[in-house]
């Protein structure tokens, strides 16, 4: 197998370019009298994006309230059940996080005779090294586990995950990160559903991000919304099933059509899209994982940029892909939507920021905006958008209320459009970020 991953030979650098020469225009045009008209049109297009999203997003509901999207399969576990391999790439971690994972996997009811745990390091990890001294002691006569090293070539999670695949001698691959919680019956259920349907390449499952602080439970409100509201919507409306990182079972000889797992900051974005493109079905299970949030904004802010600079490099990649231009018209719409459905709030914080400058300094500084916002047609526009964001976090409190373990998040919800504010400067940044680098998540 070519180790090298399914990636793009550039490495990222034409987004860099293209970003960084759109940015540049931008600023000349401004300096040059323009900023007025760039500001008007960033905010009608925004505008009508968000109105677009909205309309979409409502009639999606319903639908999606019609359908299934999480599964089990209702079959009982053969006597010689598929070999599992279980991969746990690991990067600057603690005892206690790689602790967590493995007593996940100990306590799981799949027979442990045909679970291999695959520890995955990179070549310089002393940290890690330091951590496995006495769990490994721990663990010995309790799982199968071995020790895998990277080359250290491209420190990101799918070039190690691919490294690994070469010693995996399971029927189904899985991955799990440090710091997972969950159920005991999860590799069996995931296993029941391969049994039960020939045709599923993958199945993932719903990831949750906890900590008990108020950017923590804003992560995890996010979390609840994406996996419980977006995530069916995607998969009712695209036909794809949108797979995470963790959580994440492939049959090893899926894996090996596809050259392995795609080499980049968000290699389960990117592995959606590439069975997409080939055929390739894939299931969602009804369970979940539960991991710890970042620890910090400063960590979380860090995690927000490396899923976006990811996500850009897997849209990158549909739209060079086979898949129908219809779908890739849809898939990207549909990824950006919940993006686009914070534009309303956001917007609406916007105007009394801008009219209270303009109260301050005495005169309109934005001409064109000015006109355009005082139109009785925009001025409808704008109260039905602050009506439909009233909605939506209305739609969010209900949805969150239906899973008893998150039902404290309630309490969070009203927070949600600052929370918006504060992590968006991350999108303009994003496009910079180097894709070859393992941005590490601190949870501890």
């Amino acid at each position: 197998m070519d180790t090298k991953g399914y990636q793009d030979k550039n490495n990222g650098i034409g987004v860099r370019s293209i970003y960084i020469s759109a940015i540049l225009i931008l600023i000349i045009l401004s300096f040059l009298g323009f900023f007025d008209i760039i500001l008007f049109s960033l905010y009608s297009i925004l505008t009508i994006l968000w109105f677009i999203a909205f309309i979409l997003y409502t009639v999606s509901v319903t639908l999606v309230a019609r359908s299934k999207t999480y599964h089990k399969a209702d079959i009982e576990l053969r006597n010689d059940p598929p070999k599992v391999t279980i991969m746990l790439p690991l990067h600057m971690e603690k005892e206690e996080s790689i602790a967590k994972t493995l007593d996940n996997l100990e306590n799981q009811t799949y027979p442990k005779d045909f679970i291999e745990v695959l520890l995955v390091l990179e070549p310089d990890d002393k940290q890690t090294e330091e951590a496995l001294r006495n769990i490994l002691h721990a663990y010995r006569d309790k799982l199968n586990i071995k020790i895998v090293y990277s080359d250290g070539k491209k420190k990101i999670k799918g070039h190690a995950l691919n490294i690994a695949l070469k010693q995996a001698t399971g029927e189904i691959i899985g991955v799990y990160d440090a710091d997972d919680e969950f159920p005991p019956t999860q590799i069996e259920e995931v296993v029941k559903i391969f049994e039960s349907d020939p045709n599923c390449g993958a199945v993932g499952t719903k990831v949750y991000r906890y900590r008990r602080s108020t950017i923590g439970s804003l992560l995890n409100l996010e979390m609840v919304v994406w996996y419980d509201m977006y995530v069916p919507i995607f998969h009712r409306i695209s036909k794809v099933s949108l797979l995470s990182g963790e959580g994440l079972f492939l049959r090893k000889e899926v894996l090996e059509t596809i050259e392995g797992f795609p080499e980049r900051l968000c290699e389960d974005f990117s592995l959606s899209i590439r069975l997409k493109e080939l055929g390739l079905s894939a299931k969602l299970l009804e369970s979940y994982v539960v991991e710890l949030a970042p620890k910090t904004l400063k960590s979380l802010l860090k995690q927000r940029l490396r899923w976006i600079r990811g996500d850009l490099e897997a849209l990158g990649y549909l739209l060079k892909s086979k898949v129908k231009i219809k779908d890739k018209i849809l898939i990207t719409f549909l990824f950006f939507m919940p993006v686009l459905l914070t534009i309303g709030p956001i917007i609406a914080i916007f105007e009394l920021i801008r009219k209270q400058m303009e109260l301050v300094i005495g005169k309109n500084i934005f001409v064109l905006l000015d006109a355009l916002l005082s139109n009785p047609i925009y001025q409808y526009l704008s109260t039905l958008s602050l009506l439909f964001t009233f909605i939506y976090i209305l739609i969010i409190f209900f949805v969150t209320g239906r899973n008893h373990r998150w039902k404290f998040l309630r309490k969070y919800v009203i927070l949600l459009p600052i929370y918006w504010i504060l992590i968006s400067p991350v999108l303009f940044y994003a496009p910079l970020l180097n894709p070859n680098v393992w941005y590490k998540t601190v949870r501890r």
